[in-house]
């Protein structure tokens, strides 16, 4: 297992994937000696005590020929396994049968096409950037902004101080200013 901190020569220009994960290169899973027989074999296990189908069981993935048979589809690559698994599953689900079999699995096709938000036409547009505009004096705490390249105001909300003689101190907090409280409705 590999740990990359970055694809490019220049370590100043990893891509913002690469800058907010540390991205592990696993290697396949060897099926040629026990200890990756093993390996495999646990980490199959591991999947299997996540799954959650109605008919599933213990062994479902680990017992038997599965995991020869998964190992044949997947080459070991845990990504396909991934994928292989988790469309078993909604189909296993569709149709009802709510368990892995390897007849259901040899109908499951591994595309790696069916990932969601992969294209790039769907990226969205992305508004221009707004620059400050010095407010006029007088009006400062207006807030003016103009959309850059646009010159029109947007204004941001601002509080207001409240002035001492404003208040009516006669009125509970509710009731001030001809605002009802929602207290004691319906009562």
């Amino acid at each position: 297992m590999t740990i990359k901190r970055g694809k490019s020569h220049n370590p100043a220009a990893a891509t913002q994937t690469e800058r907010r994960f540390d991205l592990v290169d696993l290697d396949p899973f060897d099926y040629s000696t026990p200890a990756g027989i093993n390996a495999f074999i646990e980490h199959l296990a591991g999947i299997e005590d996540q799954l959650r189908l109605l008919r599933g069981f213990d062994g479902m993935l680990t017992g038997g020929g599965m995991p020869e048979y998964l190992f044949r589809r997947t080459h070991g690559i845990v990504g396909l396994l991934r994928r292989l698994i988790e469309d078993g599953c909604a189909k296993a689900i569709a149709t009802g049968e709510e368990q892995l079999t390897p007849e259901l699995l040899a109908g499951t096709a591994i595309r790696l096409g069916n990932l969601a938000d992969l294209d790039a036409g769907e990226i969205p547009s992305i508004p221009g950037r707004t620059r400050r505009v010095p407010a006029p004096l007088g009006l400062a705490s207006a807030g003016h902004t103009a959309a850059a390249g646009q010159g029109h105001p947007v204004r941001r909300w601002s509080p207001r101080p409240a002035e001492p003689a404003a208040l009516d101190r006669s009125q509970p907090p509710g009731l001030r200013d001809g605002h009802r409280s929602h207290r004691g409705r319906g009562r």
